[in-house]
């Protein structure tokens, strides 16, 4: 198929979306197969459909990505690594070149636009991964940059990759983008930030608004031991707030124990401004 049939259309003073030729909607029920498949971890049968697609039209930037799920799922991280690779490079080749390219935004509202901002945050993962958190920072905050109201919760890597990096007021940046946000990993990041940056009046208003929107992060944090995420996703009661805490111990839980009386913070945050802490 001729490269020339994916576009990437101006919609807006700043906005883009890919528009894809019409015949690749005949994929679309091809791709929704393929994804349950993944799901129940059928990855042959993923691939081999995943493939097809590939076949007939080689910039189907959303089979590439699915390929590279399958492969990353099976242990072949360097494999999933290139196909992402792929992915974005396929996508990359279109935008906008120089000055104009300035600023410019791929908004997830338009859905043609979410295949390739899914494979660019798989992408910035793969890098993550392999300890390249340089790399992963540019990505993540490029994907931040391309859309701003970040439905993807791209937000929270670069926070994570901040702090894997040592770099609390570059958290605080990102943090300062999203200023009513009231996710964990904004709401906790910034504290943690505040307080490794010893801004003590900063940290006591923060520790105040933290607790009161979201204690049962910080109830997790504080517990000596901790069930595995995994187990509590198995069981037959779904716990939301248990999935939630356990999701962010396992993310960022590392640099609470590593930054000296940040425990003892939240111990006395939750003493302080939650009633239930007991």
């Amino acid at each position: 198929m001729s490269a020339s049939q994916l576009k990437l259309e101006k919609v807006g003073d700043r906005e883009y979306r890919f528009m894809y030729p019409r015949f690749i909607t005949h994929f679309d029920d091809l791709i929704y197969d393929a994804s349950d498949l993944i799901d129940v971890e059928e990855y042959v049968e993923a691939k081999s459909i995943l493939h097809t697609i590939i076949d007939a039209f080689p910039e189907h930037i959303e089979a590439h990505h699915y390929l590279a799920l399958c492969m990353d799922y099976q242990g072949e991280e360097q494999v999933a690594f290139h196909l992402w690779e792929k992915a974005v490079e396929i996508g990359m080749a279109y935008f906008p070149k120089g000055e104009s390219a300035t600023g410019m935004q791929l908004n997830w509202e338009w859905l043609e636009n979410r295949p390739f901002l899914e494979a660019y945050e798989g992408l910035g993962m793969a890098y993550y991964n392999q300890d390249d958190t340089d790399e992963a920072i540019k990505i993540f905050n490029h994907l931040l940059a391309l859309n701003p109201a970040d439905h993807q919760g791209i937000r929270g890597r670069a926070i994570q990759a901040y702090f894997e990096s040592g770099k609390p007021g570059a958290v605080l940046d990102i943090c300062e983008l999203y200023p009513e946000d009231g996710i964990a990993d904004t709401l906790y990041g910034r504290l943690l930030a505040l307080f490794q940056l010893k801004r003590k009046h900063n940290v006591e208003r923060m520790l105040k608004r933290t607790i009161e929107c979201l204690p049962f992060i910080a109830k997790e944090i504080v517990r000596p031991h901790h069930t595995e995420l995994d187990i509590v996703l198995e069981s037959e009661v779904f716990d939301e707030e248990k999935i939630e805490a356990l999701d962010y111990w396992e993310n960022f839980g590392h640099y609470w124990l590593a930054t000296s009386g940040a425990i003892e913070l939240l111990r006395r945050g939750l003493t302080r401004y939650h009633k239930e802490s007991s």
